[in-house]
């Protein structure tokens, strides 16, 4: 399931300092997946107190037409 990111808003509210998600090489971020986006994206969201932190955040119920 593809979640809504926006990698140049990321960017700029981290400072351009690309290792706090990217932690060996730019481009790619090691072992990515929903455990991994669950520990960095999550802890990060919940340490900045902003952006979503819980699953219907991300993972909103489709609608049924």
């Amino acid at each position: 399931m593809e979640l809504p990111f926006q990698h140049w808003k990321h960017q700029k509210s981290l400072n351009q300092e690309c290792y706090h998600c990217h932690n060996t090489k730019i481009g790619k971020i090691d072992r990515w997946g929903k455990d991994t986006a669950h520990k960095v994206c999550i802890a990060c969201h919940e340490l900045e107190d902003k952006g979503p932190t819980t699953c219907l955040q991300c993972h909103p119920k489709k609608q049924k037409s």
